[in-house]
């Protein structure tokens, strides 16, 4: 194996993943699949959150990472992921379905430039992926549709999110 000093980016950025994260090994290939695709883009981290309302979260839920969730976000009974990417000043999310043979290729969920004061939901709900400010309303929620097979803003969410 490589030592962190020769490895890329992308390589580095999912070996931190893995510390930080814990990430299975199904996890680590499906997210060195969307690195490879996404070449000016990296693991978003916890160090990368500015909201100060971070550090009281993770008093209260040590195990927290804002930029990574894991539940049944298609419903399926399946424990499925979700991962931000950081570019510049952007975060972008992106959630993987669980299937029979690891995980599915990245889905993107949305992207701004005000994610870098959010984080996932600290108790997601299955069917949902919701992103937001800490101890605020602003945020994103996405809610599983089974007739389209992918997740759908919710039509509250848009009165909530503040503009860029």
């Amino acid at each position: 194996s490589a030592s962190k000093d020769s490895l890329s980016v992308s390589q580095l950025s999912v070996v931190r993943a893995e510390e930080v994260y814990g990430l299975d090994r199904e996890q680590r290939l499906a997210v060195n699949r969307l690195l490879a695709d996404s070449v000016h883009w990296r693991l978003a981290v916890d160090s990368d959150n500015s909201n100060p309302g971070l550090e009281v979260v993770k008093n209260e839920i040590p195990a927290y990472h804002p930029y990574f969730m894991q539940s049944d976000i298609d419903l399926d009974n399946r424990v499925d992921f979700a991962i931000g990417l950081l570019r510049d000043s952007t975060i972008a999310l992106f959630w993987f379905s669980k299937t029979d043979s690891g995980y599915s290729a990245a889905r993107f969920a949305a992207s701004a430039t005000w994610f870098d004061e959010c984080g996932f939901a600290m108790y997601p709900r299955p069917g949902q992926l919701s992103f937001g400010r800490f101890n605020s309303d602003d945020g994103v929620l996405f809610t599983w549709d089974s007739v389209k097979n992918d997740l759908t803003l919710s039509p509250e969410t848009e009165e909530d999110t503040p503009s860029e």
